[in-house]
């Protein structure tokens, strides 16, 4: 009878490890986002071309080897064409091209752009090169949930993209720098909703300022005039101390204030405050002092405790693209680099949004041995019957 049993768990066992080189991971996706990508190829997108230079950069660091990356989305000139070059250590790795059209509309606009290196680079820090031809432009989408900047280095805007790995690991690491100025957009945002006029009434935002840094600007991203095509789109920002909630906020001390005039449709609305506020947190407030339209595009929902207030009146149908220009400060060390904020250490920053972790091997064979020694228990109970 013991030998009946020892067979039969010696079968369990080897029909669990093949089970496992069955089932291990044949593959997935890391991404440098843990959100979905934004249908929205203007607020802070990563571009080139257009009135961007025709070439710009991504540098980042990862603990896994890759073969392809992917993009989620690109908008392009029709047949436009996107060369990409990977460098590592001043090197070039690969170097390949692909074409931009949609067929479906006759546009460049492209979902899922996927480029395979046919080879696999090891992990280590790389830099993506992009360039267009003069007179082209692509935009990549960028994503909610971006990792920190010491993760990614951007020449301008962000990209979401993810990295194919048959490897386990974090997928991206810090650079292991600390950002000495950085522009952060004030809420990590999806959708779209409508333009904001700040002739219609004042608009609010609370604003974070992190440890280690300073509060020199705020930007509104594109700010909208309606088609203004002279002077008159003025505004001003006013800076309060935020003592959670407006009333009591806007009452306080005015700490500190910027104004801009005669802005221009749809470029960067930058309010650079008359002095630096250190960290924490603050209300700020917009107001029209012109006779002429200016405002915010906005998206359309907003990461929970995202707060907008319109006349005084805390609202949740839109949230401004406004994004903040943050210097590191002498008073005090800069942020911890290597922690995504709000994440424990070791958590797995880079999954395909929707997509669960592959189950590792160990936990599929601790699984069929205890099956295989239910099976025995039972076959023995059955022969002492």
């Amino acid at each position: 009878m013991k030998k009946i049993i020892a067979l039969i768990i010696a079968a369990a066992m080897l029909i669990a490890l093949a089970t496992i080189g069955a089932s291990a991971d044949d593959g997935h996706y890391v991404w440098n986002h843990t959100g979905s990508y934004a249908e929205d190829p203007w607020s802070d997108s990563f571009r080139i071309g257009n009135e961007d230079p025709t070439t710009g950069t991504i540098r980042f660091k990862t603990d896994v080897s890759f073969s392809k990356v992917m993009f989620p989305k690109i908008w392009a000139t029709p047949h436009c064409v996107v060369t990409l070059e990977v460098l590592s250590g001043g090197n070039s790795v690969f170097t390949g091209s692909f074409e931009l059209f949609n067929a479906d509309n006759n546009s460049g606009d492209v979902p899922n752009v996927e480029v395979d290196f046919g080879k696999t680079l090891p992990a280590g820090e790389y830099t993506f090169k992009f360039s267009v031809q003069n007179g082209f432009y692509a935009f990549f989408a960028y994503g909610s949930g971006q990792l920190p900047d010491d993760y990614i280095e951007n020449e301008r805007g962000h990209a979401m993209f993810g990295l194919w790995t048959t490897d386990s690991g974090n997928g991206f690491v810090s650079l292991g720098v600390v950002v000495k100025e950085k522009i952060a957009a004030v809420f990590d945002g999806t959708g779209s909703a409508d333009p904001q006029n700040l002739s219609a009434g004042a608009i609010a935002v609370v604003v974070t300022v992190p440890d280690g840094y300073k509060l020199t600007q705020i930007i509104g991203q594109n700010s909208p005039t309606w088609s203004n095509p002279g002077g008159g789109s003025d505004a001003i920002a006013e800076v309060f101390a935020w003592k959670g909630d407006y009333d009591s906020s806007i009452d306080g001390t005015l700490l500190a204030s910027a104004e801009i005039t005669d802005h221009a449709d749809n470029q960067d609305a930058v309010f650079v405050l008359d002095k630096p506020l250190s960290a924490g947190q603050y209300l700020v407030e917009f107001t029209a002092t012109g006779d002429k339209a200016i405002g915010f595009w906005t998206f359309g929902a907003a990461q929970e405790g995202a707060l907008v207030f319109l006349k005084g009146e805390e609202i949740d149908t839109f949230f401004p693209k406004v994004a903040v220009k943050l210097v590191l400060s002498d008073e005090q060390p800069g942020e911890q680099p290597g922690e995504q904020p709000g994440e424990q250490p070791g958590e797995q920053p880079g999954e395909q949004p929707g997509e669960q972790p592959a189950e590792t091997g160990d936990a599929t064979m601790i699984v069929l041995i205890v099956a295989a020694a239910a099976v025995a228990l039972v076959l023995l109970k059955k022969r002492a019957f």
